[in-house]
């Protein structure tokens, strides 16, 4: 549930910032790129059937991971674009 909202919270401000032609810089794009990409939710699927320890989830090493993967999708779907 947790990853849903954060996905819907990312794309109501991503179409906000659309609707007032707001671009943000670099670094608070790619964190809302993050959430709009709905990786985290399809990661959070994967989980599903698995007793993995909400320790386990939240190690940081596993957040990290999760965002490294998030990046990847995002930025390789950002670059499809560019001119």
């Amino acid at each position: 549930i947790e990853a849903i909202l954060a996905y819907i919270n990312a794309v109501v401000l991503e179409n906000t910032h659309l609707a007032h032609s707001y671009v943000p810089n670099a670094d608070d794009y790619i964190t809302m790129r993050r959430k709009t990409a709905g990786i985290e939710p399809c990661l959070v699927l994967l989980e599903l059937g698995m007793d993995i320890p909400d320790s386990a989830i939240n190690d940081p090493v596993v957040v990290e991971l999760y965002t490294l993967a998030a990046d990847m999708v995002t930025l390789s779907n950002v670059s499809n674009f560019t001119p």
